[in-house]
């Protein structure tokens, strides 16, 4: 365990036992470590301690930062009603559900309950509507994350993981497969246990930023596609949608927007049953890496599809959006032997559709990792596919707005990932408007 874990460990058994002084000791004990969390049971410590004007400072700071975190919300809140009243401190605390759209529960109802208090019966009314039992909102949607021994790629994932936008609708579900029972146990173990290290040193951070975050392991090595079966099974007992990345993927800020956006509008029973964060373009594979002038040139491109996306007849095997209900369509066929191929050659068959953003909103980088499926099973020099993508959405502004791609999608492909220097002039000059 880390060392900042500890002193969170230590700090939740001083808290129980109302051990304020004791909590402001430790953390100054400490002040090569920074969290969150330890500013807020320094704000709790001081707002036990009367010492509100300092405590109030600091929950500032945080909300700036993290408007949905519950804890300093209550906080806050605390400060407020002993520093100014009951009525200045619901006022902030109606405020700011409105200003954020909080969805927590608790909140709502205490604050609909305080307003109701003090006659302040239309603005109780209007939280009130927000409640779930008034609009049963959706739940939040799963990001289900399948590890297993590379520490190094999942260290990226989370890293890029923490800088989306949109956390606050998702919760974190990771399951790691085991090394006992694997091909290669003496070299595994070591993986699998730097992989559980690290998972154990970002559980503040993740926790922290998404509310929600469940840790899995199996008993005994499962491999891959059972192990994803596993995880989306256990996932759709709990949520209603998910979005699935193994551990060798980077995200971008924008990921999580584009994965709420396609399963609130373009995931469909009757339509598109997948989609993805990857794409197939912008991907030069094993042939010869772009020009720096090619590479501007795809650039601008890009900023000219941005949001746009398009419909294909495979799912990728490393990043996938769904929904419970069309899973349990899907759960069987992914856990067949070879269950990516054996469910993309039943969307082959059977005509079925991803939708796949235009620019990359993920990228796989480990194809060639020496702890990896590919390498693992094929040998280094005989790994078929490597993704190598060099144009991807966080070199553009974020977008509000998607759409389906009405442009010629072999043109496109032709230009952004067999680099056909011709193509790339002719769909860029299409895209200012100089061709038809």
């Amino acid at each position: 365990m880390s060392e900042l874990n500890e002193l969170i460990v230590e700090l939740r058994k001083l808290a129980s036992t109302e051990s304020w002084e004791s909590i402001l000791c430790k953390i100054e004990d400490s002040p090569e470590l920074v969290s969150i969390q330890l500013d807020l049971f320094k704000a709790h410590a001081l707002l036990k301690l009367d010492r509100v004007d300092e405590s109030r400072n600091i929950l500032e700071s945080v909300l700036d930062l993290n408007p949905f975190n519950e804890w300093a919300i209550n906080l806050y809140y605390e400060s407020l009603e002993k520093l100014l009243g009951q009525l200045q401190a619901v006022s902030f605390l109606r405020n700011h559900i409105i200003k954020h759209d909080i969805a927590s529960e608790p909140l709502l109802v205490k604050c609909a309950d305080t307003l109701r208090l003090h006659s302040k019966y239309t603005d109780a009314i209007e939280i009130n509507k927000r409640r779930a039992p008034i609009t049963r909102p959706p739940k939040k949607i799963a990001i289900a994350i399948q590890t297993f021994n590379k520490a190094d790629t999942l260290k990226a994932l989370l890293d890029s993981l923490l800088k989306c936008e949109y956390h606050h609708f998702f919760s974190i579900v990771i399951l790691q497969d085991s090394w006992k029972g694997s091909k290669r146990e003496d070299v595994f173990e070591r993986g699998y246990n730097d992989v559980k290290a690290l998972i154990q040193e970002y559980l503040p951070a993740l926790t922290e930023r998404f509310g929600v975050f469940e840790y899995i392991t199996n008993d005994k090595n499962l491999g891959t596609a059972p192990s994803c079966v596993k995880l989306l099974d256990l996932v759709c007992e709990k949520y209603t949608s998910f979005v699935f990345f193994e551990d060798d993927c980077i995200l971008f800020k924008d990921t999580l927007r584009w994965s709420k956006f396609a399963i609130e509008n373009l995931i469909d029973q009757n339509g598109a049953h997948f989609a993805t964060c990857e794409s197939v373009f912008f991907d030069f594979g094993k042939k010869q890496k772009p020009t720096e002038v090619d590479i501007a040139q795809l650039i601008e491109v890009g900023s000219f599809l941005n949001g746009n996306y398009c419909n294909l007849n495979f799912v990728p095997s490393t990043n996938f959006i769904s929904t419970r209900k069309i899973w349990k369509q899907y759960h069987n066929l992914r856990n067949l032997p070879r269950g990516p191929e054996s469910l993309n050659g039943y969307f082959k068959e059977y005509n079925g559709k991803c939708i796949f953003p235009i620019i990359p909103r993920t990228i796989d980088i480990g194809m060639e990792h020496e702890l990896g499926y590919s390498t693992t099973n094929l040998g280094k020099g005989n790994v078929k596919e490597i993704k190598n993508t060099f144009v991807n959405s966080s070199l553009y502004a974020t977008t509000d707005e998607f759409k389906e791609y009405g442009g010629d999608t072999d043109l496109l492909y032709s230009a952004s990932s067999n680099i056909h220097v011709p193509h790339i002039t002719k769909l860029l000059d299409v895209l200012q408007g100089k061709t038809n």
